[in-house]
């Protein structure tokens, strides 16, 4: 093997490892860099500062905290518990979140999923940008306890600003059928317009927006002459 650095840490039980080429762990306990498969090269340059039981593989690096994993590439988690960094991918604390795009983001929060390429989640709990440059920017589920409740952003470029069970997207399987659609907050709202921002909730109640000229359905596009009541 050839420049592997370990500085210190570990114990008898918990001993720190480095399995390929130029790996390096600061500290700690337990963790590991490389893949421990006898190949020294194919996840070599990892790096753990410290923590315990965190894992970099090729080029990875992770800051510290505990049970933090780079499956890709130059994945970087800076710390928090139980994170997985993907390709290129970054997170930088809480809890469970997870990176599977290239270059996808999550800035922290608990388990938000950033899948998309290029796709970013701030914050919150239970996000999910599943879709290429999908951007969400916190908030999260409605019902802590169910995971259908947070905000997805399933197609191209959609935006959620935060919120609780609101999607951009109309998830219909594809992800390019419905891009730039954007939801700014609130609760259970849906935005699938190909260019723009339509704001509908889940039960389909219509709101009528008044100025100078006219009121806007905003569930249906057509324009309406007086309010509607709720």
């Amino acid at each position: 093997m050839v420049g592997a650095t370990i500085a210190g840490g570990g114990s008898s039980n918990k001993p720190n490892r480095v399995t390929d080429n130029f790996g390096t762990i600061g500290g700690g306990a337990n963790n590991l860099t490389g893949l421990e498969d006898g190949d020294l090269t194919n996840a070599w340059y990892g790096t753990v500062a410290g923590g315990e039981s965190n894992t970099a593989l090729a080029y990875g690096s992770i800051g510290g905290g505990a049970l933090n994993n780079t499956t890709g590439a130059a994945g970087t988690v800076s710390g928090g518990t139980n994170n997985s960094a993907g390709y290129y991918g970054t997170i930088g604390g809480g809890y469970a979140n997870l990176t599977g795009g290239g270059d996808a983001t999550v800035g922290g929060g608990s388990f938000n999923v950033a899948s998309g390429d290029e796709s970013t989640v701030g914050g919150g709990l239970g996000n999910s940008a599943t879709a290429s440059f999908a951007t969400i920017g916190g908030g999260g589920r409605t019902d802590p306890e169910n995971s259908s409740t947070g905000n997805r952003v399933t197609d191209t470029y959609g935006t959620i600003g935060g919120g609780g069970n609101n999607q951009a997207g109309d998830n219909a399987g594809t992800t390019d059928d419905r891009p730039y659609a954007t939801v700014g907050g609130g609760a259970t709202d849906r935005s699938m317009v190909g260019t723009g921002t339509q704001p509908v909730s889940a039960d389909r109640s219509v709101v009528c927006h008044a100025d100078r000229r006219r009121r806007r359905e905003h569930a249906t596009g057509r324009f309406c002459r007086r309010p509607l009541l709720r």
